[in-house]
């Protein structure tokens, strides 16, 4: 992708919004379209260091990150139904129970 220092974290950190206004200059747009909060809601990055609970498994942490990251007007039993659901799509159920 590039090397060392050429701004790749930098561009992600931008477009996932992590990083404050403060010294940023344009406009980001998604398709065209500036984003929203709720655009915001289908864009997102794994860093390259670990972010994990070391003493959570595979579930704990998904169900963790869903009931974090899905609408408040979502009901626990339906976040952990796609919680499920995403573990089936990656083959994760095997796993389920294993701690990261």
């Amino acid at each position: 992708m590039g090397p060392s220092g050429c701004g790749k974290t930098t561009l992600l950190n931008l477009l996932g919004d992590r990083v404050g206004s403060k010294g940023v200059q344009g406009t980001i747009t998604l398709n065209g379209h500036k984003i929203t909060k709720n655009s915001k809601r289908f864009v997102a990055y794994c860093t390259q260091d670990d972010i994990f609970f070391p003493h959570l498994t595979v579930k704990e942490t998904l169900s963790y990150t869903a009931r974090l990251r899905l609408p408040r007007e979502m009901s626990r039993r339906d976040k952990l139904k796609q919680v499920e659901n995403t573990m089936a799509l990656l083959n994760l159920t095997k796993c389920a129970n294993t701690i990261i």
